[in-house]
């Protein structure tokens, strides 16, 4: 068997057979998705997927601890649980947060927490398993950051924040209140982003690895705890109308702000107004309301069988499926395509960077650092 594997394994990476094997392959894929869509779609009515009405009872005895409560989705799920008669565990990052959800609703029961400080996060662990021995029924990682612009304008500083708070902040709580969860064999909701299951997105790279990186994280913990009967869901919403996206054009103002001066001149001013234009667009004028995020996140949590993935929105639904469908190389012409302008597409500032003496003498560019 390993010869027979090895043998075609070989002949898949000889030139020119290559590619038409590829294609060949491709091709076979394509004439039998309408055939596999109708065995997946008889599957899941067989199975109870297709009608996931079931929800359950809301209840005291049941708990809950959700992160990044202060605004959004986050807070807005907190309250409708709450109101439902659940016992909530709203985590928020700072006092006005915390104030805030609790003059919204009295029985939300509240803490502060920096979901990268790892000692914060044992602690609110250790509090929830003292106040409930049966365990934890769900746990609802929402804390997440973004950051607007290109690789180039980025120091490294900015793709461990992301990472920090978006990747390694889940990975914390998670393993942090597990013990809670198996006692009861609760579930696990993982708030990623369709960023995190699409080609990557140009101005968003530290944002989109760290949901990719969620993404893979939260697929591997659903396999590993399938025998213990917990269900792990990911969310993952399009653009809608959040106080992340309405602070994005001046984050992105701010990085170019920070920006050697050096490469703003390889770039020139046209290209990042066509960059601030695009994030203005993308974001601050979306139309998609966020409560449909709020009932996705509801009904993980509620839903006797939950689905293992929730993508919200036309463009995480529908419109991004295609650059999926499709080869790498197509897929990304398509992402490119929908998420530059016409000023995104040329460079129109100097071709190379000029030595930095050079930088230094030319008054429009000199070095501003301090």
């Amino acid at each position: 068997m390993g010869g027979c594997l090895e043998f075609w394994n070989n002949l898949c990476h000889i030139d020119l057979l290559e590619e038409w094997i590829w294609y060949s392959y491709f091709t076979g894929a394509w004439l039998l998705g309408p055939f596999m869509a109708f065995l997946i779609v008889v599957y899941d009515f067989c199975s109870g997927f297709a009608f996931p009405l079931w929800h359950v009872e809301p209840s005291r005895d049941k708990a809950i601890f959700i992160t990044g409560c202060d605004t959004g989705f986050g807070r807005s799920l907190a309250v409708r649980l709450a109101q439902k008669g659940f016992r909530v565990y709203a985590a928020c990052l700072t006092a006005n947060g915390v104030e805030e959800i609790k003059a919204e609703c009295s029985t939300v029961e509240t803490m502060m927490l920096d979901v990268t400080d790892e000692n914060q996060v044992q602690e609110a662990a250790a509090r929830v398993d003292a106040e409930n021995p049966e365990g934890l029924y769900a746990l609802v990682n929402n804390a997440g950051v973004a950051k607007s612009g290109l690789i180039d304008w980025f120091g490294l500083s900015d793709f461990r924040f992301c990472m920090e708070v978006n990747f390694f902040g889940v990975v914390s709580v998670t393993k942090a209140f597990l013990p809670l969860i198996k006692r009861c064999k609760g579930r696990i909701v993982v708030v990623s982003s369709v960023a995190g299951v699409s080609c990557g997105y140009p101005l968003s790279a530290p944002y989109s690895a760290s949901k990719h990186a969620v993404e893979l994280f939260a697929s591997s913990l659903r396999q590993e705890l399938r025998a213990w009967g917990i269900k792990v869901s990911t969310i993952n919403p399009g653009f809608h109308r959040t106080e992340m996206n309405k602070v994005a054009v001046k984050g992105l103002e701010t990085c170019w702000s920070k920006v050697d001066p050096v490469i703003q001149a390889q770039y020139g001013q046209s290209y990042f107004e066509g960059c601030r234009d695009f994030v203005k667009t993308h974001t601050e004028d979306v139309v998609f309301d966020p409560i449909n995020v709020v009932r996705a996140m509801e009904h993980a949590v509620t839903c006797t069988r939950p689905r293992i993935q929730y993508r919200v929105g036309l463009d995480a639904k529908y419109g991004l499926v295609w650059t999926q469908i499709f080869p790498l190389r197509v897929g990304e012409k398509l992402i490119y395509a929908l998420t530059t302008n016409k000023k995104m597409r040329s460079i129109v500032g100097l071709p190379t960077a000029p030595r930095a003496e050079d930088a230094q003498a030319d008054a429009p560019f000199g070095d501003h650092r301090g």
